[in-house]
């Protein structure tokens, strides 16, 4: 994944308000347009970058659902296992959708919603997949599982300049 800014020819559709939408093509978001961008609202899924692993994950599940069943003999048994552990992975399959506001991140999956305030978070970092919200103002081992992670594909570079903007508005 590139983390740079847009490159030139980049199309980005940026929401300016709900009723409105803006297609523009630029090299860097500068400070007029991002003052203008109310939100930012995007959908990931994972399957979709790399979905030879999803089906390897896939078969997998049901080959481990299909064993204990029959070692088990109890087809109940297996499709429980297969549920149970299709639902832990789910993530992987179904699509989630983030959207960045004035007031903080969101992302919502399977009908449940998860907010947080930009104030709750005190630097990032650029990952491989994303960009990682932390909660700590240096690194830790901790802002993994109490950090906020935004996966990134064609829209890192207005991802992080947003970003960027609402750090400097809390520091």
């Amino acid at each position: 994944m590139n983390f740079g800014l847009l490159k030139k020819k980049d199309t980005v559709s940026r929401s300016l308000s709900k009723k409105n939408k803006i297609i523009a093509s630029f090299m860097e978001p500068d400070d007029v347009i991002l003052d203008k961008i109310e939100s930012i609202e995007y959908s990931y899924k994972p399957f979709n970058e790399n979905p030879v692993r999803g089906i390897l994950a896939f078969l997998a599940l049901a080959l481990f659902a299909y064993l204990a069943a029959s070692e088990l003999n109890s087809l109940f048994n297996g499709v429980v296992l297969f549920l149970v552990g299709f639902l832990s992975i789910s993530s992987y399959y179904i699509r989630s959708t983030y959207k960045l506001d004035r007031i903080g991140v969101e992302r919502r999956f399977l009908g449940l919603t998860d907010r947080r305030e930009w104030g709750r978070f005190r630097s990032f970092y650029k990952l491989e997949g994303g960009i990682l919200l932390s909660p700590f103002k240096g690194k830790s081992v901790l802002e993994k599982f109490r950090g906020f992670e935004l996966p990134t594909q064609d829209n890192n570079g207005l991802i992080i300049a947003f970003i960027k903007r609402k750090f400097k508005k809390y520091e």
